[in-house]
This record gives C-alpha cells, structure tokens and sequence, in this order.
C-alpha cells in the first residue's frame, strides 16, 4: 500500500466515524476500495483470514485501515498481512464471512454482507441505497 493510499483510507475512516453521512460513507468506500486491508491470519502457506463466531452465532471478521490500528487490537506474535480490498472482501464471502469489523477495539465500523458482495465486485456501497453499515462509537 502507498503511504498516500494508507494516508486517505485512514483519513476517511477518521472522517466517516466523526459524521456518518452520504458524503463521509461515499468517500471512504473510494478510498477502501483503492486500498490494502490488514488482517490477521492463520499459518500456512496461503494468506487466509481469521474469523471469529459471535455470540448471535454471525461469523466476523476483523480487517484494520493502517498497521498501526492493527497492532492495538493484536498480540505481539499474531502473524498478519495485507491484501487488496476487493480480493479481502471475496475472500470473506467465499469463508461464508457475515460482516467484517473495520478497526475492532476502538471505534468500529460493521461492513454487512450485502456491502460486502459490492466491494467485492468493486462497487462503492454507498452508491446503493439499500447497502449498509453500522458505526459503532
């Protein structure tokens, strides 16, 4: 990821968690889309996801804006990586993902399922009126 990529994503969260609103929600989706996610992962020879089982039985998966939101939700010794968020977020469909929790551990955003198959087609959800996210403060 470019500093100036990681830079705008981080800045358009910042922005979308102060004022949740069409213009806020319309920019981080561009700047995400353009982006690489941080994520945890298991072990192995492939990057594959950590997903976590909720108490309301929903699978969800954490994915973090820069490595330093990463490294406050994580123990030293988790191992991590990058992908691009399009390719994050098929990858979380095809694991049969509910939602994935941008930034977990502080001010959090819930990306739902039906936003997650647009940005995996590419497609800013904030385009679609029915898509929607939950910003939890």
């Amino acid at each position: 990821m470019t500093d100036s990529s990681a830079t705008g994503l981080h800045q358009a969260f910042a922005e979308l968690i102060a004022r949740d609103d069409q213009r806020t929600r319309h920019r981080f989706f561009d700047a995400l889309l353009a982006s690489r996610i941080y994520m945890t992962h298991r072990d192995g020879p492939q990057l594959t996801g950590t997903a976590y089982r909720l108490e309301d039985g929903s699978l969800s998966m954490p994915a973090f804006t820069d490595e330093i939101a990463l490294r406050t939700w994580i123990r030293k010794d988790t191992p991590y990586g990058t992908m691009p968020a399009k390719s994050f977020f098929s990858a979380a469909l095809k694991m049969g993902v509910d939602n994935v929790m941008i930034n977990p551990g502080g001010a959090a955003l819930q990306i739902n399922r039906p936003s997650m198959i647009l940005l995996a087609r590419g497609i800013n959800p904030a385009s679609i009126p029915q898509a929607s996210i939950t910003v939890d403060t």
